[in-house]
């Protein structure tokens, strides 16, 4: 231990181990982001930007060929774009908010889950909207 936690009187024996062990983990996270380097931060930033981008733009032309293009259905295509857009900036919020909350690697990792993730929800939104909305003759 770097330095000794001061704990609140009045607490039991358990109360405060859990309490010690509580403000340890958090003492942990703070050594752990300190001792990441700029470097390392930096590498972090591209794996999740190169992660999101790279599948990114794989799905976005796989769901504009089979929704925008197939089946003459046109009226898809706002919907493809702005979904694309949707997923990518919702990952790209919830790796800073991981980040923020935990650390760049559990933010890379939660990218590299949340991606592939979102974009089969996508495909299925999609689809549910061509045969569901676009064919009945909605506007």
């Amino acid at each position: 231990m770097c330095c000794p936690i001061e704990l609140p009187r009045g607490l039991t024996f358990e109360r405060r181990l859990g309490y010690r062990r509580a403000a340890e983990r958090a003492a942990h996270y703070k050594l752990v982001l300190r001792a990441m380097t700029r470097g390392a931060k930096a590498a972090a930033v591209i794996e999740v930007a190169a992660i999101v981008g790279l599948v990114g733009v794989f799905m976005y032309g796989i769901t504009t060929f089979l929704f925008h293009f197939s089946g003459g259905q046109a009226r898809m295509g706002p919907l493809v774009d702005y979904g694309a857009l949707a997923i990518i900036a919702g990952t790209l919020l919830l790796a800073v908010i991981v980040w923020n909350i935990r650390s760049p690697t559990a933010a890379v990792k939660s990218a590299a889950i949340a991606t592939p993730v979102a974009w089969v929800v996508a495909v299925f939104v999609d689809w549910g909207f061509s045969q569901f909305v676009f064919v009945t003759g909605a506007p």
